[in-house]
């Protein structure tokens, strides 16, 4: 008996529920309907009835569309009537709130009139138009809308004050000022979603937006300076925006702002900073004006503020590449330490894991940070790097890869990397589908196995690492490409592995590579020849592949001591096979080794010294064959690989 009355109410109340919804549609369709743009006084009436609906709901959004509603008041905006402007400004501004409705709004075709009343002297008007177009510059379509009726210059416009109105305190100014900075806080927080927009950011910078940052980072309004510290960290990403935070001083102002109350001006301004020193200059001033003591002080904030630890980590990332022996004075690699043990449980936590393993990266360039981390660190530390290396965050497995090459470079290191399995578990990083991964994890690998004493056998005992090695040389990216040369240029120092790297058809890409490519590309490339030439008849295989002229030609044309010397030591071991003298003597090589002879290095002096010793020995061959019974005779001259007569005569 009492189940049927519990169900006989849920059953009225859903009725009830049904019936309000119906009554809304009809109220509201009804209100729409009495809306008539001749008499202003019932119309702005109606309108302020309307504004109280909450258009969330679907039923008032289906009666404003059955209604016409939505059109009717777009042809309000239009009309010259103040009370009935401010009216529909006020419902357009409850409804954008709303993303359904936003699109909606934009193919109403309303920009053009938002922009007609930022043209128009009253700040009212201005202050709810621009609150309206930040709200729609919430979606692509909105911005590029917005641009494209030319509304970014009536904007510029507004905030174009002078900075004695934004300097003084709230019960300094006027009423009439207290509005217009209202309107500018508007106008600022539409540039912060416009500025999403890399043509709007290329504009805004044209028409002079950062002299405006600059006086707004002044502001005594902390809304004001809020939405600025958001505009700054959208655009500093750009090259053009940091030099002229560099120019303008800016960072200075920013500074400032580490010291704010304000737990969200600390975030955007910690984020600026990290986004604007990309730039060396910017990173200069950081230090200059004592900006990271402020960041290294906020790195004890409650654990509660993640947002704003995610931003001061990356900020201190950034920073770090500065001055490493500043960075290690203000204690910050202990407390990084601390931090990167935390537990990923959201975004933020993996965003400050993030933050902080890249700064570890940079702080690891110093020999003292490898030992204390890699030698002296907790296994909790060394357990956290190890699941930063099995993540899907790309970012996190760049800088975790980073960590573990820079550490790598401490021979002393490197047996601990290994024992730690680091080493296997950056070959499996190797698989990933991110072209920044891969190349940072082949870089990584390359110290690892240059100071390991057994590295033949422990790149042998990865099982299909090989394969995975030689896919890579096949990358279209170019550090890709350049990482894994050198990566295979240590690997092949091991006879055993160049004997696997020829049979999986290594020979044929780098070629292919020293055909294609120059720079340090090429360099690692002919280093890895010249290490594969160590295995059975690689020499000449390499020859017939046509190598020989492009590592001329390049050697011919390269000014760095460094490739030279490398495209001379490649030279060099395929002077081993006859047929490949013969060809360096036809591409001219004589003479351009003799002028890189001079160069006071004694490997390469070595290397070409043993060039010319095979061309040599070929030469004096060639004539004892040619010339038997005369001065020369070829069985006697003392050379074991000559004890037969060669295959081209």
């Amino acid at each position: 008996m009492m189940e049927q009355i519990l169900r006989e109410r849920r059953k009225s109340d859903v009725d009830n529920t049904g019936d309000e919804k119906q009554q809304i549609y009809w109220h509201v369709r009804k209100l729409v309907k009495k809306i008539k743009p001749a008499n202003q006084v019932e119309t702005r009436s109606l309108l302020e009835k309307l504004v109280k609906y909450d258009f969330k709901n679907e039923k008032v959004r289906d009666a404003m569309k059955d209604s016409g509603g939505y059109h009717l008041l777009a042809n309000i905006l239009k009309c010259n009537d103040y009370d009935c402007n401010r009216a529909t400004l006020d419902v357009l501004l409850k409804m954008t709130q709303i993303e359904v409705l936003q699109r909606l709004v934009i193919e109403l075709g309303v920009i053009p009139s938002l922009i007609s009343y930022l043209e128009r002297p009253i700040a009212e008007l201005q202050a709810t138009s621009a609150l309206i177009i930040s709200q729609m510059a919430e979606l692509q379509r909105g911005r590029d809308e917005f641009q494209r009726r030319q509304g970014i210059e009536t904007l510029i416009k507004l905030v174009d004050v002078p900075l004695t109105l934004v300097t003084r305190s709230e019960n300094q100014l006027s009423a009439e000022e207290k509005e217009q900075i209202e309107t500018l806080i508007n106008c600022m927080k539409a540039f912060y979603q416009l500025s999403y927009c890399d043509s709007v950011k290329t504009q805004l910078f044209n028409l002079g937006i950062t002299k405006v940052i600059r006086n707004f980072l002044q502001a005594k309004n902390v809304q004001l300076v809020e939405y600025t510290m958001g505009l700054l960290q959208n655009c500093a990403v750009d090259e053009s925006y940091q030099k002229a935070i560099v120019k303008e001083d800016i960072i200075r102002f920013v500074l400032k702002r580490l010291k704010s109350k304000n737990a969200d001006v600390k975030e955007l301004s910690a984020r600026a900073i990290f986004r604007s020193c990309a730039d060396a200059q910017a990173r200069e001033l950081v230090f200059k004006h004592n900006g990271i003591d402020y960041l290294v002080d906020l790195l004890d904030a409650p654990d509660e503020q993640k947002r704003l630890l995610a931003a001061i980590t990356g900020a201190i990332w950034k920073c770090a590449k500065y001055d490493l022996k500043v960075m290690m004075k203000k204690n910050v690699f202990p407390k990084l330490i601390q931090l990167i043990t935390r537990p990923i449980q959201d975004e933020e936590n993996e965003e400050i894991r993030v933050n902080t393993v890249g700064a570890l990266a940079e702080l690891c360039q110093l020999s003292e940070n490898r030992r204390a981390l890699i030698l002296r660190g907790s296994e909790e530390t060394m357990n956290t790097l190890k699941k930063s290396l099995k993540v899907v965050n790309t970012d996190l497995l760049v800088n975790t890869c980073a960590v573990i090459g820079e550490c790598a470079q401490e021979k002393e290191c490197v047996d601990d990397i290994v024992r730690n399995d680091f080493v296997r578990l950056i070959w499996s990083v190797l698989k990933n589908p991110s072209i920044e991964v891969q190349a940072k994890a082949a870089w990584a690998l390359i110290p690892c196995i240059r100071n390991y004493d057994d590295a033949g056998e422990l790149v042998r005992s990865y099982v299909g690492g090989f394969e995975v090695i030689i896919r890579m040389l096949d990358s279209p990216d170019l550090n890709v490409l350049g990482h894994t040369c050198a990566a295979i240029s240590e690997i092949a120092k091991d006879k055993q592995n160049v004997a696997i790297l020829t049979e999986l058809g290594m020979l044929p890409k780098l070629s292919a590579i020293i055909s294609k490519h120059k720079g340090y590309i090429m360099m690692y490339a002919s280093l890895a020849i010249m290490q594969s030439c160590k295995w059975k008849n690689n020499s000449y295989d390499i020859g017939r592949m046509g190598t020989i002229n492009p590592l001329i030609s390049h050697l011919k044309k390269s000014k760095s001591l460094e490739e030279k010397a490398a495209l001379i030591k490649a030279i060099s071991a395929l002077s081993n096979d006859d047929f490949n003298c013969i060809t360096m003597h036809k591409c001219g090589i004589v003479p351009i080794l003799l002028d890189a002879s001079k160069i006071d290095m004694r490997d390469m002096q070595e290397d070409i010294a043993k060039c010319f010793s095979n061309i040599r020995r070929l030469a004096l061959l060639v004539d004892g064959i040619k010339y038997r019974g005369a001065k020369y005779n070829y069985k006697k001259i003392k050379s074991t690989r000559y004890s037969m007569k060669p295959a081209w005569l």
